[in-house]
């Protein structure tokens, strides 16, 4: 268990992680190209076709292999859990005087100030805040996941 995590490093844990997410889409385009290889190649001879498909199963395996190398990763990484509260909703407070009128028989002040009442106010705040790009998204998305 101590070689596993010996090998198993944060940061190799981490461009373990981004290659699965990169080979994803390289494995679809590879797929693509070869299914449209193979539709242009319907009349041509097997063992072409063959080949042709043999070399997209190779730059499958490949792939992976190469985009890890490739992926630079931080090695003092360290994913941060960050405990969020939700901030309160903003309140209003209403006092409006209210006239209320006696029963027969009653006496009751016409005047009565009802005290103060909060409400919850769903209020839109609108920040111009620039946008985040796609990618800063998405890496934000699955970095935490990742390991």
């Amino acid at each position: 268990m101590a070689l596993l995590n010996n090998i198993l490093t944060q940061g190799t844990a981490q461009r373990f992680g981004w290659m699965l997410v990169h080979f994803v889409w390289q494995a679809a385009i590879v797929a693509l190209v070869l299914a449209i290889l193979l539709k242009l190649l319907r009349k041509s001879s097997a063992n072409l076709r063959y080949i042709v498909a043999c070399l997209a199963l190779i730059t499958m395996v490949l792939l992976p292999a190469v985009t890890m190398n490739l992926i630079p990763v931080d090695e003092s990484y360290s994913p941060v859990e960050v405990a969020v509260t939700p901030t309160p909703a903003p309140v209003a407070v209403i006092s409006t005087p209210v006239e209320i009128e006696p029963f027969a028989g009653t006496e009751i002040p016409v005047n009565i100030e009802i005290p103060a009442i909060e409400t919850e106010v769903a209020a839109q705040i609108i920040t111009a805040s620039p946008a985040i790009p796609l990618k800063q998204r998405i890496t934000q998305a699955l970095e935490p996941n990742l390991p």
